[in-house]
This record gives structure tokens, C-alpha cells and sequence, in this order.
């Protein structure tokens, strides 16, 4: 699939095989979006896989172009409260087709305006959900949506209260809007740190697809230029995610043609980190949910072995991560699944 979404034509291609690790990878429209650009290889695709993954394309894209539209319509109703997004609508306008980056819910942050965001979902009739002190759940319009008091999970952490501080005070920055619509997009300082601190989160705890990395992809072909890179440095290195940003960087220009003048870091990983994230990222990952306290239990075990496996990306050291899990982390004291 890298030849493919590199622009080279591997021979004999299993299309199937393809198309669903394409789907798993989060790139099913990106990867369509390479075929149709080399005329050779799109000839060489059975016809019915071609019709089968034009049709999954053409479903995604109707399905995120009206999760679009509900999410703008969400922030006009909100004003004059903003709409300030973190992921999702945000990462997916830089990618070269905004409706072929998937995502689910709508997370926004509103801060000190969190009730009063939610005084104006039930006035419109939409019903709230307490999730704790991070976030409250809602529904409009069919789309799920978060809306964000706090920007992580930091609990009694001192490492997640650095975080945060970190973090808002880069999303004080100015904003812009999102396609002319009420959405809007955070500066670009803040952006590129939360988006590595985001994957990261995910690696460690149950691993990244494609998608990620094609965020910090077309995140640094769209925003590069305004990114304070000597903050970004400062912060990073601070709070411990460069090593991160270092594997995920090196692995896209070296695996997916990521132009090396648009990074404004020292990149150069240890020896073996790239090929040691290459194989896990198209490896099974465990993201099940569970049911019963025991499959939670086995979840978290499983999660300490793998952070050990990968613990040069940990924010802090190894047991200090194991403690703050067991002492501050929400997911410990989250219901089990119906």
C-alpha cells in the first residue's frame, strides 16, 4: 500500500487484500485518490473491486459531507459562544479531499464557556451528557458531539497539569474560520503540538493507523509556515513528546515521501525506531471493548506491556506512567460496557 499511496505501481496487487487495509488504515479514499492518478495501475483493478471501492469512497463522502454541514449549523447555533475544533472537521480540510479523512464525533473546546455551552444545547432542546470533569456528550443533528471544559484527561497528574497549561495557553492564539463557516480552526503552534500528543496518546495505548500520520502529513504541507517551530521545541522537549514527533516524522518522509524541507526539527530518530514503528503500525491492534471487570483488567495489563515495549515515547518514566494509571486515569473507574 506505500508503493501505491507513493505514486509507484507494485506488481500484482491483491485489490481485496488492498482495500481492506486501506479501510483499516483510515486512507481508503486517499489510497482511491492514488489509483485514479496512474492510469496503468487503475487498468490493472478487477472491475467489480473498482465499482465495490467507488462505492465505499461515494459513501464516506456523503457521510462526512453531511457531518459537515451538521457541524457548522452546531456552531451557528451556538454564537455568539464559539465552536473551537480539536481534530476531526479541523485535521481533514488540510488533506487534498476534506470528506476523505474520516472521523466520528465533533470535539470542541469551550473552556470557561463550558456551561454555558450546554445551557444553550438544552435550550435548543439538545440533551447533555456528564462525562466527567474533560467533557460533556451530546447528539445534534445525528452527530455526536464533545464538548470540551479541558483539553485532556490530566486528572491529579502534575505531568497532565503541565499539559494542559501548555496547551491552553497555545490555544489562546488567534483562531480562523473554517471554510467561511462558525467553526473554528486553532493556531497552528497549538495544532501541531495536541495533534503528536494526541497519536501519541493512541500509540501507546493501543497503536496508530495511517491516518495519523497522513494528518501530520498534510498538516505540515498546509501549515508549516505558521508554526512558531521555537515554542513547538521548547514545549516539546519539555514535556517529553519529542522522541514521538522524531519516529512519526522520519517514517513519513522516509516511507511516505513527506518533503524533508517542511520540518523545522531534528528529526533523526535512534537506530531501528522507524522500521520498529513501520511493523507495528500494520500490525493487530487492541481495540476492543470490554464487557466484564476482567476484560478491562486484561486490557490494562496489556496496555503496561506494550508502553514498556515503547516506553522511549512515554511523557514521563515508565512506573511513574504505571502509577499515575492506576491513581489518576479515568479509565480505570469507567462502567464496563452494556
Amino acid at each position: 500500500m506505500l508503493e501505491v499511496l507513493r505514486g509507484e505501481a507494485p506488481v500484482g496487487v491483491d485489490w481485496v487484500a488492498l482495500m481492506a487495509l486501506a479501510r483499516a488504515q483510515g486512507v481508503l479514499g486517499l489510497v482511491w485518490e492514488a489509483v485514479e492518478r496512474d492510469a496503468v495501475l487503475a487498468a490493472s483493478m478487477p472491475v467489480e473491486v473498482k465499482l465495490a471501492w467507488w462505492g465505499n469512497v461515494r459513501a464516506v463522502e456523503d457521510a462526512l459531507r453531511r457531518k459537515r454541514e451538521v457541524s457548522a449549523d452546531y456552531a451557528r447555533q451556538l454564537l455568539p459562544l464559539r465552536c473551537v475544533v480539536l481534530k476531526g472537521v479541523d485535521y481533514a480540510r488540510r488533506w487534498p479531499n476534506a470528506h476523505h479523512r474520516e472521523y466520528g464525533d465533533l470535539d470542541h473546546f469551550s473552556g470557561e464557556d463550558f456551561d454555558a455551552v450546554n445551557a444553550r444545547l438544552g435550550e435548543l432542546d439538545v440533551a447533555t451528557t456528564d462525562n466527567g470533569y474533560k467533557h460533556s456528550h451530546a447528539d445534534f443533528g445525528g452527530v455526536p458531539v464533545e464538548n470540551h471544559r479541558f483539553l485532556t484527561g490530566f486528572a491529579g497528574s502534575p505531568q497532565g497539569r503541565r499539559i494542559e497549561l501548555v496547551l491552553q495557553e497555545l490555544l489562546a492564539g488567534p483562531t480562523e474560520r473554517i471554510d467561511g463557516t462558525d467553526l473554528l480552526s486553532p493556531c497552528a503552534s497549538f495544532t501541531a503540538l495536541f495533534m503528536l500528543l494526541h497519536a501519541q496518546r493512541h500509540f501507546l495505548n493501543h497503536g496508530v493507523t495511517l491516518r495519523h500520520i497522513f494528518d501530520w502529513i498534510f498538516f505540515l504541507r498546509h501549515d508549516c509556515d505558521k508554526v512558531d517551530w521555537e515554542v513547538f521545541g521548547r514545549y516539546a522537549y519539555e514535556l517529553g513528546v519529542m522522541p514521538w514527533a522524531r519516529v512519526v516524522t522520519a517514517f513519513a518522509i522516509e516511507r511516505l515521501g513527506l518533503e524533508e524541507s517542511l520540518v523545522k526539527f531534528d528529526y533523526e530518530p535512534r537506530e531501528g525506531a522507524v522500521e520498529q514503528f513501520a511493523r507495528d503500525i500494520f500490525s493487530p491492534h487492541d481495540r476492543d471493548g470490554e464487557r466484564h471487570w476482567w476484560m478491562k483488567l486484561g486490557r490494562v495489563c496489556r496496555g503496561f506491556v506494550r508502553k514498556w515495549r515503547f516506553r522511549e515515547y512515554l511523557l514521563m518514566p515508565y512506573w511513574r506512567s504505571v502509577w499515575t494509571t492506576i491513581a489518576y486515569s479515568s479509565y480505570l473507574h469507567r462502567k464496563p460496557k452494556p
